[in-house]
């Protein structure tokens, strides 16, 4: 296999791929060069549109709906991309699910989705894509800021979210010999339909207007910097959670 840098696109996988966050980071990768695995749970409609817009900007796009959490869904994923993409130069992790619940009524399942979802699915797909992984490439996790302050529902997500932010440190020490760099991207409050569907979302939007950066965070903010860590002038980074809020957390 080649290495990164070669004169054809370089493949991401991105999951998550169909809306928020994972759908500015398919659009933009493909706006730069790339071509895009576009990795999703439900919403066939908003799949298409992101491989639309993909296409749209010169990049070839595989559409693929899988629940990350399951192991033998994401071997049928890793299958086909060794038919139809051979090498990866790149892998966001946008998925995300979660029951919006404090911690003591959080049920024993909701604990499980969010750390299937999160933590269990990049494992998963690291551990059966590594032979597809070209020297150079870049892995990217998506955390958040309730990591570290507390958030009302929160908790579980929060907690699968800090767990991640721990192994991207582990994997970057692990997949250092096969040149692969593993970092996480926190944005701070974005506007999503995930984020709108907790209660604090008007608070946190209000709040985003009253500091720095004067308004909530949009997807897009995101994605060249997640474009930036896949990239081989990201290779001084390593292992890190890359805060980027427009200044949020900074009071």
């Amino acid at each position: 296999m080649g290495e990164l840098g070669t004169d054809e696109r370089p493949w991401a996988l991105v999951t998550g791929g169909s809306r928020g966050i994972g759908r500015a980071v398919a659009v933009d990768l493909a706006a730069h060069g790339w071509n895009v695995v576009v990795a999703y749970l439900r919403n066939d409609a908003a799949a298409e549109d992101a491989a639309t817009a993909v296409r749209g900007h010169g990049g070839r796009a595989v559409v693929h709906r899988l629940n990350v959490a399951n192991s033998a869904e994401c071997s049928e994923l890793v299958r086909r991309l060794e038919t139809e993409t051979h090498a990866l130069h790149g892998f966001v992790h946008c998925a995300a699910l979660g029951a919006p619940s404090s911690v003591l009524a959080t049920r024993p399942g909701w604990w499980r989705l969010a750390w299937e979802t999160h933590v269990g699915a990049l494992v998963e797909l690291v551990q059966q894509a590594r032979s597809l992984m070209l020297p150079g490439a870049g892995v990217v996790a998506l955390t958040s800021l309730g990591t570290h302050r507390v958030m009302p529902g929160y908790a579980s997500i929060a907690a699968a979210k800090g767990a991640l932010e721990t192994l991207v440190r582990y994997l970057t020490v692990e997949l250092a010999e096969a040149r692969v760099n593993v970092n996480a991207l926190c944005g701070g409050p974005v506007d999503t339909d995930s984020l709108r569907s907790f209660p604090f979302f008007a608070e946190l939007e209000a709040e985003s207007q009253r500091r720095l950066p004067g308004r909530i965070g949009r997807p897009d903010d995101l994605a060249p910097i997640v474009r930036f860590l896949l990239s081989p002038e990201a290779r001084w980074i390593r292992g890190q959670v890359i805060v980027a809020d427009g200044g949020f957390s900074l009071y």
